[in-house]
């Protein structure tokens, strides 16, 4: 908002009498529209270990399905920048902040994973078939080729997902990772990225490892 004041004076030879000045004003309103600046999507090579997010994967009585330790499973690197970046010094209220949106997709059935919901302040273990009612800033899709993928708002950099493999797999994966920023109302253009994973061997522990035994006789009818 502002104003604009005109001040007008006549000066002329032919003015008689005393001098005056006429002023008059008029306020005006500045509407300045965001617009979402272009991404830098960031991602480097992921690495871990068979089953990182169960810590008694190898327990033949503890089912598959026991994810017990999201937090421990692998570091997804990924960062988003873009020139009004939310982390600059000052950018601290909401309208001086762009929002990240980042896409996981590839996410093969059975793996899970651990992502940060910003809009309710918590961690979320995410499967193809979760509930996500009640997180806003959380969607997955169900992919027909055995895969799915999520899609995060508002993402974090310092909040990053974690990848739980499907139980006792050393498969290596390729993700794909797409980002852009949100500055209402408007959508930036989307950068695409793949995120490597290699994921190591672990060795499990031999099940069922009792020794059995059996009675044989010999000839002479001998139990041995």
């Amino acid at each position: 908002n502002g104003t604009i004041t005109l001040n007008v004076t006549d000066t002329d030879s032919d003015s008689t009498g005393t001098i005056t000045t006429e002023t008059a004003s008029v306020n005006f309103r500045m509407n300045v529209n965001p617009i979402a600046d272009p991404v830098t999507l960031k991602v480097s090579q992921a690495t871990g270990d068979e089953d990182a997010g169960r810590t008694n994967s190898n327990d033949e009585k503890v089912s598959a399905d026991t994810i017990d330790a999201p937090q421990n499973g692998i570091v997804l690197n990924i960062n988003v920048l873009s020139d009004d970046n939310k982390d600059i010094p000052g950018a601290s209220s909401t309208n001086l902040k762009e929002e990240y949106n980042v896409t996981i997709d590839g996410i093969p059935d059975g793996g899970s994973l651990y992502v940060y919901d910003n809009n309710s302040s918590q961690w979320v273990l995410v499967n193809n078939s979760t509930d996500l009612a009640g997180y806003e800033d959380l969607s997955l899709v169900d992919n027909p080729d055995g895969t799915w993928k999520i899609t995060i708002n508002d993402y974090q950099n310092d909040q990053l997902p974690r990848f739980i493999p499907p139980y006792n797999s050393d498969t290596d994966y390729t993700f794909s990772v797409s980002a852009n920023s949100f500055d209402t109302p408007n959508t930036s253009l989307t950068q695409v990225l793949q995120l490597n994973f290699v994921v190591d061997a672990v060795v499990d522990i031999p099940a069922n490892d009792d020794l059995a035994s059996a009675n044989v006789s010999d000839d002479d009818s001998n139990s041995n």
